[in-house]
């Protein structure tokens, strides 16, 4: 949306509005230079609405990876499993990872699944983990869901692939049917 159909657009609420004020719409190709939380602002270079949440400027738009699935019984040792690229023209903040799963087998505190997913670089050589389960905090024979709560919203600028790492303690029973999905907004700077 240009600066022009911006402006146009507010006139044509102002004739709507029969007598009701509305604010200006704040619109620029950089950050205001006053910040106020929650103001939503336009950049229009960037085709997208902004917003300063006490510490940055973030999307107002939430975006998510590609929802992937692993095949039945796939994973039974310790692995990472690449689950898709993120958008990397901004550094993420990460809001939240969901996860679908089906575990069989014993699932105690000898025998149990360590799950972290976490976000690569682009030669994947180094990670950042974002939250980590055990298998034993999950429900065992029946399909179920799980949202991780992120203990590290932001990551290196670099990071564009999201993963799930599992790590195998004893001899807990499979993880099939995984499925995860990550959340995240942009850093606008």
């Amino acid at each position: 949306m240009s600066a022009s159909e911006i402006l146009r657009l507010q006139r044509q609420l102002e004739r709507l509005g029969a007598g009701v004020e509305i604010p200006p719409i704040n619109y620029g190709t950089a950050n205001p230079s006053i910040n106020v939380t929650g103001r939503p602002f336009f950049r229009h270079d960037l085709g997208l609405w902004i917003y300063w949440d006490g510490t940055q400027y973030l999307t107002a738009e939430s975006f998510k990876s590609e929802e992937w699935y692993s095949k039945p019984g796939a994973v039974s040792a310790s692995t990472n499993d690449f689950i898709g690229e993120i958008r990397w023209d901004h550094q993420a903040y990460v809001t939240r990872v969901t996860m679908h799963y089906f575990l069989t087998g014993t699932q105690d505190a000898s025998n149990y699944w360590s799950i972290t997913p976490r976000m690569y670089n682009s030669p994947e050589t180094t990670s950042t983990d974002l939250a980590t389960v055990k298998s034993t905090a999950l429900t065992v024979g029946t399909g179920s869901s799980y949202s991780f709560t992120v203990t590290t919203h932001t990551d290196a600028s670099n990071r564009y692939l999201f993963a799930m790492s599992y790590v195998k303690t004893g001899a807990p029973g499979n993880i099939s049917q995984l499925g995860a999905t990550l959340f995240y907004r942009l850093i606008i700077t």
